[in-house]
């Protein structure tokens, strides 16, 4: 609406803006209504009202006290220039710079530290460095949220002590290598009063994990020398070493010589590690948790995870009515998972799958506003309950295990026909999912065939598509459906899905790259993938937005650096580039960072490796990829 009529604006006749603005009726709005709908356009267009010309507009978009630059983080140094300006620096509460990767981290600063009265400051993957920090703790005295992958360059052990009153850090790497133990810990002296300290140690670059929970995750906390508050780690992993990183950092960080598997697992008042962790968590009902039931609030909470052991199903009925209550039109992410082993017998789990079945039907029917949904971390041996989800009105995230719609089975007379069409039912009744994560059952080998998914191009406003490690599909003609009928997808990830010895569904991939004009990252790791297919490369030339690729395979065909490269010059935003392929030239990473300094990126990410050889399977990424919604 807004570009349709700045065009016609370009005379800079203030007469003709003062004819324009009534026509599209803005100057009519009551204030509220205007700024519910200026709250949905980014600094970039907020910049822009300026040039209608009428000064009630202009001093609403002045008044915005959020610069949120991580939806159109192409932004250069002359965008950030004509927004923070005199008369807007003042009222900015909360700046937003998350995988801006155009600008120097010394601009950046430049911007943050005209703020005085900056309160929340996210600055994750954009360059900004420990230097940066401390000069923005110096010139910002009121900030109480800082998110910043760390960037150790510029730490000065001598740096001038200066007492902030920060009340929630969150330190991010996606390597243990990112995590400086001096600079942690020096934040954390000039800090004392943040009483919610979080170091992510993932490939999820964000204030949250993902909506749906990541397996092989671990959470913990530890009492921090001298502070009243746990520091809490989270940690996203499946390698062993990996972990035994992590225990160093807890060691070091803890003042501790020496911490055992037992302590770093079970320990009270040291540190707790659970399996199943997810960033919306409220409250576990684990077993050994469930006496701490009784203290839940007897109010809705804002979000939920219900974690489920084996021999849960005889307890917790005993609580569901306590559990309602924390349940509610507050209640905005909802997560239920179970903890067992993958290896149980699952005879013995039938009742409680239905008790999990019962938990999901109530919980939703009391509890409509339900945005953030995730049940991938379950197993369905009885029918979903579509028909509950058609209560969430307002559902944007939906995470589903692939035995929710599974091929028919006759010994437990599930049928496919059923299942699809109860969730072709629940897709009419919540058109507002953007996105949508469908992936394998941890304790099944069921799936869906192609045609399951086939109505899930019904989503309009679908952004986000993860499939992840179902056998049972194929050629995939649900994503030449979401090309033609899902303008705003931004993301799509296709994990080993089919056979591992044959790729059928890379035509329909074809699709979405021509047809996806907003399509921004790309993932897709598959054993038998072509890498060197001649007509892919073309197409990943022709998306012209795409800013994130991220291919594996384990394939035995040679992959041209020519190809790759003639594809990447075309892309202007392509700042995110991981390979990992059988053979790969030793010059295509030099050759690839070269392309993204000639196209002026600052915060650039590439990884190039080659699959080894005695992997028995294709080794999943573990790098982050693109920001989550």
């Amino acid at each position: 609406m807004f570009k349709r009529k700045l065009k016609t604006s370009n005379d800079n006749s203030s007469s003709m803006c003062n004819i324009i603005a009534p026509k599209c009726y803005l100057t009519t709005l009551p204030t509220e209504i205007l700024e519910m709908i200026f709250s949905y356009l980014n600094p970039q267009s907020l910049v822009t009202l300026k040039e209608l010309g009428v000064k009630r507009l202009i001093d609403i978009s002045l008044s915005y006290r959020i610069a949120d630059f991580s939806q159109c983080n192409t932004v250069h140094t002359e965008d950030l220039s004509a927004f923070f300006t005199c008369d807007r620096i003042d009222v900015i509460k909360e700046i937003n710079f998350n995988d801006v990767f155009f600008i120097k981290s010394d601009c950046l600063e430049n911007c943050i530290v005209k703020c005085k009265n900056l309160a929340v400051l996210s600055v994750i993957q954009c360059g900004v460095t420990c230097q940066n920090i401390f000069h923005i703790f110096a010139s910002c005295p009121v900030l109480k949220e800082l998110y910043w992958s760390v960037n150790s360059k510029g730490f000065n052990k001598k740096l001038k002590k200066q007492s902030m009153s920060l009340k929630k850090i969150y330190l991010y790497g996606r390597h243990f290598g990112e995590f400086d133990y001096n600079v942690i810990n020096k934040i954390l002296q000039i800090c004392p009063h943040a009483d919610d300290v979080c170091l992510n140690i993932s490939p999820y670059h964000s204030k949250t994990l993902p909506p749906y929970i990541s397996r092989n995750a671990f959470t913990g906390r530890i009492i921090y020398q001298g502070r009243k508050h746990p520091v809490h780690v989270v940690l996203t992993t499946k390698h062993s070493y990996y972990i035994e990183e992590a225990r160093c950092i807890l060691v070091l960080l803890s003042g501790m010589d020496e911490m055992k598997n037992s302590e770093l697992k079970d320990g009270e008042d040291m540190s707790f590690f659970l399996i199943h962790f997810s960033s919306y968590l409220q409250f576990f009902t684990e077993e050994k948790y469930l006496n701490n039931i009784l203290t839940l609030p007897d109010e809705s909470v804002q979000s939920l995870t219900l974690v489920q052991t084996d021999n849960l199903s005889h307890l917790l009925p005993n609580h569901i009515e306590k559990i309602k209550k924390v349940t509610g039109p507050r209640l905005r992410h909802f997560t239920m998972c179970y903890s067992s082993s993958p290896f149980i017998c699952m005879d013995s789990l039938v009742g409680e799958r239905t008790k999990a079945v019962n938990m999901i039907n109530q919980i939703t029917s009391n509890s409509r506003n339900i945005t953030v949904l995730n049940l991938s971390e379950l197993h369905f041996d009885v029918s979903f309950p579509f028909s509950a989800l058609c209560y969430l009105k307002a559902l944007k995230v939906l995470s589903l295990p692939s035995c929710s719609m599974r091929e028919a089975d006759s010994t437990e007379g599930v049928f496919l026909k059923n299942q699809v069409d109860t969730f072709e039912n629940m897709i009419d009744k919540c058109p507002n999912v953007e996105h949508f994560a469908f992936h394998s059952c941890l304790w099944c080998i069921f799936g869906p065939p192609d045609e399951g998914l086939a109505s899930i191009y019904k989503w309009k406003k679908l952004k986000y598509l993860t499939v992840s490690k179902i056998t049972s599909l194929r050629i995939c003609p649900f994503l030449k459906h979401v090309a033609f009928n899902c303008p705003d997808l931004t993301a799509l990830e296709l994990i080993e899905l089919g056979e591992p010895s044959v790729c059928h569904y890379l035509p329909m991939v074809l699709y979405i790259l021509q047809q996806s004009k907003k399509l921004k990252f790309l993932r897709l790791n598959q054993t038998a993938l072509n890498p060197n297919y001649d007509h892919f490369w073309r197409s990943i030339g022709s998306s012209m937005n795409l800013q994130g690729l991220c291919i594996a395979t384990r394939s035995n065909t040679f992959i041209s650096n020519k190809n790759v490269t003639n594809a990447l010059k075309k892309l202007p935003y392509l700042h995110v580039f991981h390979l990992t392929v059988r053979h790969v030239s030793h010059n295509l990473r030099s050759q690839i960072r070269q392309i993204m300094h000639t196209k002026g990126i600052q915060v650039g990410n590439v990884q190039i490796c080659e699959s080894r050889e005695n992997d028995f399977e294709l080794q999943d990424c573990n790098i982050m990829h693109f920001p989550l919604p």
